[in-house]
């Protein structure tokens, strides 16, 4: 009977082990500095389309200054970033990205060095961007009565089904199966993420298309019942272009 098979796998408790992001409590992020200057988003995680807004207590530049693009950014990225800023008073203005984030980047933010020393002015702030994960719990889980398991797996980023299959198994105390890794379906109308990179340029046509975020996951052979199973997720399972690669193996109970 199919509930007395003890296959734990549908239980997913391990799942929030994939949330958990690096340990950055010893990182200078927890000695970020604002003294006469605000900088927004306050959150330290950036989305893929997050643009930067500054406000200083006091004016930075003349009138003359407000709308007017090319103007001198006055914030310092450590690993540079590209974007524009425009000054929307003569104390506040907006820094947008030319392009989307790459995953897993740390960035330090300061002011230009005048800015600093002419105006007594203080700013140091530790933001990231999100490493390679999963986005979600599984959407569909089933355990028909011949005991066979199928889920979909989302991630933040594009997945290449062949790249990933080597890193994808069913694991009990005795036996490992191997996984059969597929593509999601392509499906008129798809809910499909878009990747992180497909989000940051905004063509969610093309992002629906491809949806290759997903990958569909089942053991290659029936799981054994009375057995307790991991879904396992291998150390360096790689994202489809290869930049990207899980830092830990993740199981899921």
């Amino acid at each position: 009977m199919l509930g007395a098979i003890a296959v734990s796998v549908v239980g997913w408790i391990g799942f929030a082990s994939l949330h958990e992001e690096p340990d950055r409590s010893s990182s200078p992020e927890n000695q970020n500095v604002q003294n006469g200057v605000e900088l927004l988003p306050a959150e330290a995680e950036l989305s893929p389309r997050t643009t930067f807004r500054v406000r200083f207590d006091k004016p930075i530049v003349e009138a003359d200054s407000v709308g007017v693009a090319g103007k001198e950014c006055p914030l310092v990225f450590d690993p540079p970033l590209k974007g524009k800023f425009v000054w929307d008073s003569t104390r506040s203005g907006n820094f947008t990205p030319t392009d989307s984030f790459p995953l897993d980047v740390n960035y330090t933010i300061t002011l230009q060095p005048k800015l600093t020393k002419e105006n007594g002015l203080e700013l140091r702030r530790q933001v990231h961007t999100p490493s390679m994960r999963l986005e979600k719990t599984p959407l569909r889980l089933s355990l028909p009565s011949e005991r066979q398991f199928i889920t979909t797996l989302t991630f933040n980023v594009a997945m290449d089904p062949t790249k990933a299959k080597p890193f994808v198994e069913f694991r009990s105390a005795d036996k490992t199966i191997p996984a059969k890794v597929e593509a999601s379906l392509i499906v008129a109308n798809s809910t499909g993420l878009p990747s992180w990179e497909e989000r940051g340029t905004g063509d969610d046509f093309a992002a629906r298309q491809r949806d290759q975020t997903r990958l569909i996951v089942s053991p290659a052979s029936m799981l054994s019942g009375g057995v307790k199973w991991q879904l396992v997720l291998r150390k360096g399972l790689p994202s489809a272009n290869g930049k990207h690669r899980f830092a830990h193996e993740e199981k899921f109970n």
